[in-house]
């Protein structure tokens, strides 16, 4: 995602977050909440991005890193002590790989990042005072950009393809939630969903990891 398009999913968001905290909270539990979190997601390059790196390579070296940082940003409502609604945006990472001609003659680098917006139902179990076991099940909103890059280290001339794909899916998660303050709670949650189509970029699972905090207004 450009710059450009991540300041706007952030503006965005942040103004539903101001929008928000105007709100009063009902009573017996209910009321709005803003979320954050970072971790690390877990995604995969796909077999058309693995075809590029190994085309007319014979005698390559090839590395995949298949982990990056991941970062959500997220507001939600609690209906009571067992359900809650929540949306936000979520960056997760970059997958990317290299190959290379052991001569060398050149290089070729495959990327492919992920974001999507999302949209939960969440159950909420109570199993003390402080602490919340939670399930979530919803739909991702996702958007996968791709990228192919040639370089002939002699020349220093490069060609890149980029190619982008958007589309929607059920996401799914766990997680765990404790009361550190009246209205502050740290969370872990773990959550994935399937993102990407056609050759350049595939179907794959993106999974992530979470910690995080939740602020109730």
């Amino acid at each position: 995602m450009t710059p450009n398009k991540k300041f706007l999913a952030l503006t965005v968001s942040g103004l539903l977050l101001a929008a928000a905290a105007g709100t009063a909270a009902a009573a017996d539990g209910q009321g709005f909440y803003a979320g954050l979190g970072i971790g690390q997601a877990r995604s995969e390059l796909g077999s058309g991005l693995r075809d590029a790196l190994a085309a007319n390579y014979g005698s390559h070296t090839l590395a995949e890193d298949k982990n990056d940082i991941a970062g959500r940003i997220l507001l939600g409502y609690r209906f009571g002590k067992h359900f809650a609604l929540e949306g936000g945006y979520g960056s997760y990472g970059t997958v990317d790989g290299k190959a290379g001609t052991t001569l060398p003659l050149s290089t070729v680098t495959a990327e492919r990042e992920t974001n999507a917006f999302i949209l939960d139902a969440v159950g909420i179990l109570p199993v003390s005072e402080r602490v919340d076991l939670t399930a979530r099940l919803g739909a991702a909103f996702w958007r996968v950009e791709s990228q192919v890059t040639t370089t002939l280290p002699v020349s220093q001339v490069s060609t890149r393809q980029t190619r982008e794909k958007s589309g929607v899916a059920p996401r799914y998660g766990v997680g765990l939630q404790y009361r550190v303050a009246e209205k502050t709670r740290l969370t872990v949650d773990v959550e994935g969903f399937r993102a990407g189509k056609g050759e350049e970029t595939g179907k794959r699972t993106v999974s992530a990891v979470f910690a995080g905090l939740k602020f109730d207004f």
